[in-house]
């Protein structure tokens, strides 16, 4: 919420100005009861926040160190939504590791809490296509390391999909289709911002229209992402759309966004 809330008082939004279909994607941050958040669809304003899908959730294998350890994400991805991932070529740096003792913490939820993010399916992606280290320097290096492998690639026809069904997008069409489309390691990174956007904007669409809502804010630290941007706004051209511009996309506005929440709610 804070996220989006952000987004909103940069763009100066009204303070009665109404609902907004608001998308927030970063690594991880606190949901609704608990739950670990990361890749949302809400209805917001100021003062409220409704749940409306997003991102199924998956294991953070070694909780922290899923941050670190891009190879620890594709196994919880190939593990929830890829029975055969051994089959395919792009599961060969997941295979050189010591996968199996981390499969069994996984599967009986050992120091493996769930979430749903969006920062750490970036990079499983980008484990896949061997474009990151092993153990990352920063947060985040391994999503811009595959933002700068799709960029060399100017577009391509791919077949890979994330259709958004019953108030998720699914994962498991998305990596089957994907890891068997056999591609360049740069059309395969385009593919899947590509795909990623596409399945994002229908979920919001579909939400949208069902409200009659025609303006669409967005916020987290995957929104730095200039590609998986305008593929955003290709997909959602008819929508007015509030992208972070001269405030962070990621968590240096959450502040900012927590205050313009309280002050509504009081002086609602």
């Amino acid at each position: 919420h804070a996220h989006a809330a952000a987004c909103l008082a940069e763009h100066r939004w009204p303070r009665e100005g109404g609902d907004v279909i608001a998308l927030t994607l970063d690594g991880i941050g606190m949901g609704e009861n608990g739950e670990l958040w990361g890749g949302e669809c809400l209805r917001v304003n100021y003062r409220e926040c409704e749940h409306l899908g997003g991102l199924p959730a998956v294991a953070l294998p070694g909780g922290d160190l899923a941050a670190r350890q891009p190879w620890r994400n594709l196994l919880a991805h190939c593990l929830a939504f890829v029975p055969e991932w051994q089959n395919y070529a792009d599961t060969a740096a997941l295979r050189q590791q010591s996968w199996p003792l981390l499969a069994r913490a996984i599967e009986r939820g050992i120091n493996a809490p769930q979430a749903s993010s969006c920062g750490r399916l970036f990079d499983a992606v980008a484990c896949a296509l061997e474009c990151a280290p092993l153990t990352l320097s920063y947060e985040g290096e391994a999503a811009c390391r595959l933002e700068a492998l799709a960029a060399t690639c100017e577009g391509v026809d791919h077949p890979a999909t994330l259709p958004w069904r019953d108030g998720k997008l699914d994962l498991a069409t998305f990596w089957q289709q994907w890891l068997s489309w056999q591609a360049s390691p740069a059309q395969k990174a385009w593919a899947f911002h590509d795909a990623l956007a596409r399945g994002l904007a229908a979920m919001m669409r579909d939400c949208a229209n069902a409200r009659n809502i025609h303006t669409l804010a967005f916020g987290g630290g995957v929104l730095h992402n200039r590609l998986l941007t305008a593929r955003l706004t290709f997909y959602l051209a008819d929508f007015t759309l509030l992208f972070p511009q001269q405030l962070p996309a990621g968590d240096g506005a959450i502040a900012l966004g927590q205050a313009v929440i309280a002050a509504a709610r009081l002086q609602a």
